[in-house]
């Protein structure tokens, strides 16, 4: 007896918004929701509240890292490509989050997660945008109001509440059910678009953008707590401006 596998067919549009609102509401939550647990997570490791508000500070100067190449890589390699890879990469890294022993290991999956959601950002709404043409677009609006507004604001109280009642490893591993499922409609329901790119890769706009928008994120992270007079801080930000400018 042979057995007959049928790949189920996904409409591609379905498949584009429910892949693209799962990845946006993963990385919206996550640029918030960790801020209430700072401290349960400064006590849990021995470390003061100013080393465990790195955990937060990588993922936003990561994802600010990851913007400016996330357009070409999807052009270059495909958006399909681009996009899953990247929610893989948010998945995984939000496991190791929930599993970290330390808080340098929670610190580096947490900038690997800011990374990946700066990739997830431009590449998604690419996704999103090509499938529906421009007159349809304007309905695209209660599709994005979700993640990019409701979920931010929604992450201070889920944090608190899943760290007051649970644990804040549960604040990471809320995400891997999502973004597994999510990857495995991607696969099945996404088409893939490769642009190429027209001219070369910027290099220069590439190594002037990314520092300074790193760079810029970090102090604007660590200036309110730490002084804005901090050596670091200070020379962070007036490095980044000029980069910026330049």
């Amino acid at each position: 007896m042979s057995v007959l596998l049928i790949r189920p067919r996904i409409r591609p549009r379905v498949a584009v918004v429910l892949v693209y609102t799962a990845a946006m509401c993963m990385n919206g939550l996550d640029s918030t929701i960790v801020n209430p647990a700072l401290y349960t997570i400064a006590g849990d490791f021995g470390r003061p509240l100013s080393a465990a508000n790195t955990v937060e500070t990588a993922f936003l100067v990561a994802l600010a890292v990851g913007l400016p190449v996330a357009g070409w890589l999807g052009d270059r390699f495909g958006t399909k490509r681009v996009f899953l890879g990247a929610l893989t990469a948010f998945t995984i890294a939000s496991a190791v989050c929930g599993l970290a022993p330390d808080l340098t290991t929670l610190v580096v999956a947490r900038a690997v997660q800011g990374l990946a959601g700066g990739l997830l950002t431009p590449v998604g709404m690419t996704l999103l945008f090509r499938a529906f043409p421009p007159h349809e677009r304007m309905k695209l609006a209660k599709v994005l109001i979700v993640p990019t507004a409701l979920m931010p604001a929604l992450g201070p109280p889920l944090g608190g509440l899943l760290t007051e009642h649970l644990s804040w490893h549960w604040l990471f591993f809320v995400n891997v059910p999502i973004g597994a499922a999510a990857v495995l409609l991607g696969v099945l329901g996404l088409r893939e678009h490769v642009e190429g790119p027209e001219g070369r890769f910027d290099t220069v706009g590439f190594w002037l953008a990314t520092p300074a928008l790193g760079l810029l994120t970090y102090a604007l992270g660590f200036g309110p707590s730490q002084g804005w007079t901090r050596p670091a801080v200070a020379v962070s930000a007036a490095l980044g401006s000029v980069l910026l400018v330049a």
